[in-house]
């Protein structure tokens, strides 16, 4: 009886840590050198608190760059403080994208672009990644608009639809994009090769969408080809599709499902599956992953149930799953064998975690910020914790059933 208790105890536990979410801002571009220079402004906007930041500046091959600033990257900021950082314009000419890290999400900021040459100046806000985007395009004998797209995921493709001012595809084709992590250029050079010169003479929208799922940061300038004047294109965050949107796994009928929030609209997104089970989704990266039980593997796939990949096979009996994106892992229970382990998000790198002390390890949850894991032992009756390397195992709760 009491393990038929507790199997009922671990299915009512399990549960999501409720923590407070860090706060990432991206800049898509910036562009040094050859008189070019830029300059990152921030400010805390909490009354009470100072910020924690961290500044991190890559290229266009997402290598870190650690020269850019004349100051450090990581410091604090003191409650309703600014710090101000400045790039020289020496050197040759060198682009990528600048993100800075603060949990406390209270900080903002503004990066500004300057030529010594010309005097232009023009500042820019930072872009969340989203899956859909619209911004105004113009190319003419006297404006181009040029684009730069950062994707946190390398390798990651956009879609290209570009509307006259009637709406209408002039160039009758939608283009797409892929296979870097930023890139930058004007319109004609994106749409290069894509069958024909770009309209010489055009005024509509552009409107970009991530093709497999994963977000992405588009910022927008437009420049006089007269007098070099530069300004920023207003970037149009639009609906996405999946948002408003509940999913689950059934376990009995072998699929998973998704519908509105008020249950209409009910879709099979994948069937044929084992027992899926332990359903979580990674909304940044458009995924979603779950444990196999019928097969003991870990798969995902795309969140309209497309591209469906096992990711790690081999395994017993599999309890909870989480994720943590930001750090790029997943972490498991394993019922069986008594272990709770952790992989990259594309199932490489398997690492077992805390392997002693377990019986029936079973629901589990991630508080990325305060480093921690949580889970349930189905036959020990407890709750406990982790650090996230497994070490520091604590018990929290014993249920005594």
């Amino acid at each position: 009886m009491k393990k038929l208790c507790m199997a009922l105890v671990a299915v009512l536990l399990w549960f999501a840590v409720v923590a407070g979410a860090a706060s990432t801002l991206y800049f898509p571009d910036y562009v040094v050198g050859s008189g070019w220079s830029v300059q990152l402004a921030l400010g805390n906007v909490d009354t009470t608190d100072a910020a924690e930041v961290v500044v991190e500046v890559y290229d266009q091959d997402g290598a870190p760059t650690r020269d850019l600033f004349d100051s450090g990257s990581a410091f604090e900021i003191p409650p309703l403080g600014s710090r101000v950082l400045r790039s020289t314009g020496e050197g040759s000419l060198r682009r990528g994208w600048i993100q800075v890290r603060n949990p406390s999400g209270s900080v903002r900021g503004l990066l500004t672009y300057r030529h010594a040459g010309t005097g232009v100046e023009v500042g820019v806000e930072p872009v969340p990644p989203g899956k859909r985007f619209a911004l105004f395009a113009e190319d003419s004998a006297d404006v181009a608009t040029g684009l730069a797209i950062f994707n946190p995921q390398p390798g990651a493709r956009v879609e290209f639809d570009i509307r006259d001012q009637a709406g209408r595809n002039p160039l009758g084709e939608v283009l797409t994009r892929g296979g870097f992590q930023q890139q930058v250029g004007t319109l004609p050079e994106w749409y290069e090769g894509a069958g024909g010169e770009f309209l010489g003479d055009f005024r509509g929208l552009l409107f970009l969408r991530a093709v497999d799922g994963a977000s992405f940061a588009p910022l927008g300038l437009r420049g006089s080809k007269r007098t070099g004047a530069l300004s920023a294109v207003p970037v149009i965050p639009l609906p996405d599709p999946v948002a408003g949107k509940m999913y689950w796994a059934d376990a009995v009928a072998n699929r998973i499902q998704r519908a509105n929030l008020d249950g209409s609209g009910v879709e099979d997104l994948i069937t044929g599956l084992i027992t899926p089970e332990a359903l979580t989704l990674d909304l940044g990266s458009g995924k979603m992953y779950w444990t196999a039980q019928g097969t003991v593997k870990i798969q995902r796939a795309n969140l309209d149930g497309s591209g469906v990949e096992d990711l790690v096979t081999g395994l017993r009996s599999l309890g909870g799953l989480a994720l943590d994106p930001g750090a790029g892992k997943m972490y498991w229970t394993d019922r069986t064998t008594a272990k709770i382990q952790r992989a990259n998000l594309d199932g490489s790198g398997v690492e077992d975690l805390v392997t002693t002390g377990l019986d029936r390890p079973g629901g589990l949850a991630l508080d990325p910020d305060g480093g921690k894991m949580y889970w349930t032992d189905t036959w020990t009756d407890k709750i406990q914790r982790a650090n996230l390397d497994g070490s520091g195992v604590e018990d929290l709760v014993t249920t005594g059933l």
